[in-house]
């Protein structure tokens, strides 16, 4: 770490890892849109303890990528995948309603292991999710 990120990962861990853990995914994409130095940011979160990092750093690659709408579907999905378990409605609500061209956007931006518990639930999908819900 630079001598520089220094008071960033200080700031991050006392002020911000707190707060963006539970924002609702606009305001989590407006707050680091604000965020001075993203890139120093982006660096410590997969180091931390404190934070849930598919979901930050999927809001910080995002961000830094200058796509605030795929970030904030990416974020949507990341959390309705969480509270669904793979549900039949995450597919058929969530998922579905996202176009063909559309989808691969959003998972440009989102973290690594978010896309990895897609694709476990894509490899276990509820018996009532009709094949063309999955993949």
């Amino acid at each position: 770490m630079a001598e520089g990120d220094r008071a960033v990962l200080e700031a991050a861990k006392l002020y911000s890892f707190p707060r963006l853990n539970g924002m609702r995914p606009e305001a989590m994409v407006a707050e680091l849109a604000a965020v001075q130095r993203l890139d120093a940011l982006y660096r410590i979160v997969p180091a931390e303890t404190i934070v849930d990092i598919p979901r930050l750093s999927t809001g910080i690659a995002g961000v830094m990528s200058k796509k605030p709408a795929d970030t904030i579907a990416a974020l949507e999905m990341l959390d309705q995948l969480r509270r669904s378990g793979g549900s039949e409605a995450f597919w058929t609500e969530l998922v579905r309603a996202y176009s063909d061209d559309r989808l691969p956007k959003i998972f440009l931006v989102a973290h690594l292991t978010f896309t990895l518990a897609l694709r476990a639930a894509l490899r276990t999908p509820s018996p009532q999710v009709h094949p063309s819900d999955g993949p």
